[in-house]
């Protein structure tokens, strides 16, 4: 099960979003919170991902939507599902 599951929408955006690269006051201006909320989000986010560092909630973030995207491809190029090692 995926561990993103726990968090919010507003909080797996806010993830997306720096993953992205998107700076806290764009996320804000986009979403309709204040800075504040966004640094909030991300508090609630590495706790939830249990994880110290925002860096370490984007790597988690971006590995599994690797990991996704190659499973998806292998299935697309192969008909079958791929066996997570």
């Amino acid at each position: 099960m995926s561990r993103f599951r726990a968090l919010t929408p507003k909080e797996r955006r806010v993830l997306e979003l720096r993953a992205g690269g998107t700076t806290y006051g764009d996320i804000a201006s986009a979403e309709g919170l204040t800075v504040n909320e966004v640094l909030e989000a991300i508090g609630c986010i590495c706790m939830k991902l249990d994880v110290a560092t925002e860096a370490e909630a984007i790597r988690c973030f971006t590995g599994e939507d690797l990991e996704r995207a190659l499973r998806a491809e292998h299935e697309r190029r192969f008909g079958v599902a791929h066996e997570a090692a």
